[in-house]
């Protein structure tokens, strides 16, 4: 079956479950978040929490890809969310050659997505991305007298979070 548009949502929803299929030499993404309004500033289509971050971006047109480069967290990437940066579009809106340095491409083919680049790690803000969780966090159903407690911390540059849940899961 070929599909000559995509609308956005739909390519958000096809992303998410990419990101929670994926396997990597360090793991998976357990946690997958989509489209999450904070006040990090960028509001990833969808991101990927586990051992490393991943940050997709979904373009349904050429316009919307070409837009996105003025964003200032494209302008400047270590402002921007994400170990690992993909886009994510049908077959055709976006060349290999327009990608910004270090990031993927996943190109969806019918009912087939193929990875056309692959990302490379790359720096980010890591203030921000806690945001993105934090934000994420308070948006649970947590039950009157559960709380979360989220740490943060740095080892050798490298960021560490523990989470703590009082009372066994919480609802979602």
């Amino acid at each position: 079956m070929r599909r000559s548009s995509w609308t956005h949502s739909e390519l958000v929803d096809r992303a998410e479950d990419w990101v929670l299929a994926q396997r990597w030499p360090f793991g998976r993404w357990p946690v997958v978040i989509t489209e999450l309004t904070t006040a990090a500033g960028e509001t990833p289509d969808v991101f990927g929490l586990g051992y490393t971050t991943m940050l997709v971006e979904c373009k349904a047109t050429r316009s919307d890809f070409l837009a996105d480069s003025d964003k200032p967290f494209r302008r400047n990437p270590e402002q921007g969310l994400g170990d690992l940066r993909y886009y994510f579009a049908p077959e055709g809106v976006i060349r290999v050659e327009e990608l910004p340095a270090n990031w993927g491409l996943v190109e969806v083919h019918g009912k087939q997505n193929k990875k056309v680049a692959l990302a490379v790690k790359q720096p980010k803000d890591d203030r921000l991305e806690m945001c993105l969780v934090a934000s994420a966090f308070q948006r649970l159903n947590i039950p009157e007298g559960n709380h979360i407690s989220a740490k943060f911390y740095r080892i050798q540059s490298k960021c560490r979070a523990t989470i703590t849940v009082d009372d066994g899961e919480i609802p979602l």
